[in-house]
């Protein structure tokens, strides 16, 4: 069974990401727990941040290097997506950013993807979706794309998580970092884009992942409990409605939020593990363990990995799925 592409369908083109330079251990975030006042403060180990959330290391970015401002994360995504489609700067139509820690008010960071790639006909805007951004950009600029007839578009996702971390809070300090993810879509009419599409949309949970001063906050098991239960929903969703079973997916990308999370979804989905029991990668690719949470670069970062260890082939089967403040979870299942 073969569902039919959700818009005018598209093939994707090309794939980026970037990463700063600095990279920052479970021993270093445990000092900063510790010269923190959390009450169980002590108690911090970089064992149990790895058992608990699957991560070795993150990234965390200097705002006074360009090329780690959340523009210039996104400018360097961006220019590799770019590039590996081989499009030329005045054919591309649309620039999305997913982001919620733009540098500055204004201009938006996606004005100055545009600027800085050339992209003179290119419309642009940001799109704040925190973790679900770049799953949510991919379905505006699929719209768009049909709506319009635009022909090509660059999707990009990108955090700065790090800059809005209280890192003496033994609840998130381990968890985020810094990263950018991009995608070049190119319209087809020969059945390829996307083909299935769910959401769960809880404003009234928005309190249990929030950042009132600018640092968040959050109810550590209320977001996991949520999270496993809007991507599975989505994730057989967008299954049922694309008429595929688990072990068609190709390859399934989540948001990179915590391990334990991972694996949980992928086995209510019904995802074959290997023959050894553990998760398999090649279908369930990993870049938690050495780039942390992202928020919205987990996505477009992960895909990128995945790509460039094993090239995307035409008639793959992908998910993209994804959850985060708000609290907004979407997924999308996507004929490549």
């Amino acid at each position: 069974m073969s569902a039919e592409v959700i818009g005018s369908g598209f093939r994707i083109a090309g794939t980026g990401s970037a990463l700063p330079e600095r990279v920052v251990t479970n021993d270093e975030i445990v000092e900063m727990i510790k010269a923190g006042d959390h009450p169980k403060r002590n108690k911090a180990n970089a064992r149990w941040i790895t058992a608990f959330t699957g991560i070795e290391t993150r990234y965390f970015a200097d705002p006074e290097n360009e090329d780690e401002t959340t523009a210039g994360l996104s400018i360097r995504s961006a220019r590799q997506a770019q590039e590996r489609a081989e499009f030329d700067p005045d054919s591309v139509d649309l620039v999305i950013v997913a982001t919620m820690t733009t540098d500055e008010v204004l201009p938006q960071t996606s004005a100055k993807v545009q600027r800085d790639l050339g992209l003179k006909r290119a419309e642009f805007f940001d799109l704040d979706l925190a973790c679900t951004g770049f799953v949510k950009a991919v379905t505006v600029a699929n719209a768009m794309m049909a709506a319009y007839g635009l022909k090509r578009a660059l999707v990009v996702g990108t955090d700065r998580a790090d800059a809005v971390t209280d890192y003496t809070d033994m609840m998130t300090a381990p968890l985020f970092g810094a990263a950018s993810g991009a995608i070049a879509l190119e319209a087809v009419k020969d059945g390829r884009g996307m083909v299935s599409r769910s959401t769960i949309n809880r404003g009234d949970m928005g309190y249990i992942l929030n950042a009132p001063k600018g640092k968040m906050v959050m109810d550590g098991q209320a977001v996991k409990e949520l999270g496993i239960e809007a991507m599975t929903q989505n994730g057989l969703a967008v299954l049922k409605e694309a008429g595929k079973s688990p072990g068609e997916i190709s390859r399934i990308i989540f948001h990179q939020a915590n391990i334990n999370m991972i694996t949980e979804v992928s086995d209510n989905m019904g995802i074959p593990r290997r023959e050894d029991g553990s998760l398999n990668t090649d279908v369930v690719p990993i870049t938690i363990n050495f780039a942390g949470n992202s928020s919205a670069g987990t996505v477009g970062l992960t895909f990128d990995k995945s790509v460039a260890e094993r090239p995307l082939q035409e008639g793959e089967f992908l998910v993209f799925n994804g959850v985060g403040g708000g609290v907004a979870a979407e997924a999308h299942g996507i004929q490549a």
